[in-house]
C-alpha cells in the first residue's frame, strides 16, 4: 500500500470502475465542496495490472493531458471522481461556448481550487488480507456506514447471479421490499437475511431457515388471489401469516389463505381502526368460517381439505423463473394461474 498524489494539471491519469461499484447518486453538496476545496479524502484504487475482476466498460474517467501516472481501478471513491468529472466537463463547456460569442456575453468560468487527486494505492496481496477485493469493499463501506441494505443486496447478487436465493432477494428488493420484510417472507423472521448471510450465499453456502422456493410460491399465489405487490411488499401480510403459523398448523394456514375473498378489505386495514395485524387475522378467519359454513365443513372435511389444499401447487418453479426474468411477469403469471385454478 502506498499514498500518491496526482496533479492532473501536469500529469494524466485514468480510472476504471468495477462492475460491482455502486451506482453513483448525484450529490450537489459534494460537487460544490470539491470545486471549492478539492478532493479531501484519498481515493482507494488498485493498479489495473493487479486487478483480475470484471470492469464496467460503460464508466471510466481520464484526467489531464501530461505524462501518464497510470491506470487504476476504483475500489472506493467513484462519487468523488464523478463529481470531479462533472466540474471539469462544465468548465470546458463554458470555455468552448465563450470562444464562440462576443466578449461582453461571455460567461464567468468556474474555478477549480485544486487539481490534485490523492490516492491510496493497494495491491492484490493487500486486499487478500481482508478476504479478497469484494470483502474489502464490504468492510470499507460497512465501517463507514455508506451502504444501504439495498446496496449490499445488489453487490451480493452481482457477485453470484447463479444463486436462486440471491436472485429472489434482489428481485424483491427491486420491487421495494425492505430487507427485514424479505427475511420475514423467506425465513419467518427478521434476523436471517442480513449482510452476513448475504455473503454466505455469495460463497454458495446454505443459510439455515431460508425457504426461498416455497415462500416465493406463496408470494406469487397471493398475487393471483388479487393482492397488490405494494401491499405484499409491506410487512403486514407476512406478519399475519407467520403469526398464524405459530400455532403449529402451517398447512391449515395455507388452507385459510386459499379461502380469502376479502382482499380489498384486508388491504384497507389501518391503524385508525385498531391494530392492523389483528384486523387482517380477523378478516382471514371470518372468510374461512364463511367457507366452512357455506360448504358444511366439519372436522373430517377440514382435515381432508387441508390434505388436498393446492395453493402452493398453483405456482411452479417455472413461474418463479418467469417472475425473476421479466418486469411484467406477475400479470402474466396471475392470468395463467387464474385460468388454471
Amino acid at each position: 500500500m502506498k499514498n500518491v498524489v496526482i496533479d492532473f494539471n501536469s500529469q494524466s491519469v485514468e480510472f476504471k470502475f468495477m462492475v460491482t461499484n455502486r451506482d453513483v447518486v448525484t450529490n450537489s453538496n459534494l460537487r460544490q465542496d470539491i470545486q471549492k476545496y478539492g478532493i479531501a479524502q484519498d481515493l482507494i484504487v488498485m493498479p489495473i495490472e493487479e486487478y483480475d475482476g470484471q470492469l464496467n466498460d460503460s464508466i471510466g474517467f481520464k484526467f489531464g493531458e501530461g505524462e501518464s501516472a497510470g491506470v487504476y481501478v476504483v475500489i472506493d471513491g467513484q462519487h468523488r471522481l464523478t463529481c470531479l468529472n462533472d466540474i471539469i466537463t462544465k468548465i470546458e463547456k463554458i470555455k468552448a461556448d465563450n470562444e464562440a460569442i462576443k466578449e461582453e456575453k461571455k460567461k464567468a468560468v468556474p474555478t477549480l481550487t485544486s487539481t490534485d487527486i490523492p490516492l491510496k494505492v493497494v495491491d492484490r496481496e493487500y486486499v487478500e488480507r481482508f478476504g479478497g477485493i469484494d470483502s474489502y469493499v464490504i468492510m470499507l463501506n460497512n465501517t463507514g456506514k455508506k451502504w444501504s441494505n439495498k446496496d449490499f443486496i445488489v453487490n451480493a447478487y452481482q457477485r453470484n447471479e447463479e444463486s436462486l436465493e440471491l436472485r429472489i432477494i434482489n428481485r424483491l428488493s427491486e420491487e421495494g421490499m425492505s430487507i427485514s420484510t424479505i427475511s420475514r417472507w423467506l425465513c419467518g423472521n427478521t434476523k436471517v437475511i442480513n449482510n452476513k448471510s448475504l455473503q454466505r450465499l455469495v460463497r454458495g453456502e446454505k443459510v439455515e431457515g431460508v425457504e426461498a422456493i416455497k415462500q416465493m410460491k406463496l408470494y406469487l399465489a397471493l398475487l393471483t388471489l388479487g393482492f397488490s405487490k405494494s401491499f405484499l411488499n409491506k410487512r403486514y401480510m407476512i406478519d399475519v401469516i407467520n403469526d398464524l403459523n405459530k400455532g403449529g398448523e402451517k398447512d391449515k394456514t395455507l388452507l385459510k389463505l386459499s379461502k380469502i375473498t376479502s382482499v380489498v378489505q384486508i388491504e384497507k386495514a389501518n391503524y385508525a381502526e385498531g391494530e392492523v395485524i389483528a384486523q387482517i387475522k380477523s378478516i382471514i378467519n371470518a372468510d374461512y368460517d364463511t367457507w366452512r359454513k357455506e360448504h358444511n365443513i366439519g372436522f373430517a372435511e377440514e382435515a381432508e381439505a387441508i390434505k388436498m389444499n393446492t395453493i402452493l401447487n398453483t405456482v411452479t418453479e417455472k413461474d418463479i423463473e418467469a417472475y425473476l426474468s421479466t418486469n411484467t411477469n406477475s400479470k402474466v403469471i396471475s392470468k395463467k394461474l387464474a385460468q388454471a385454478a
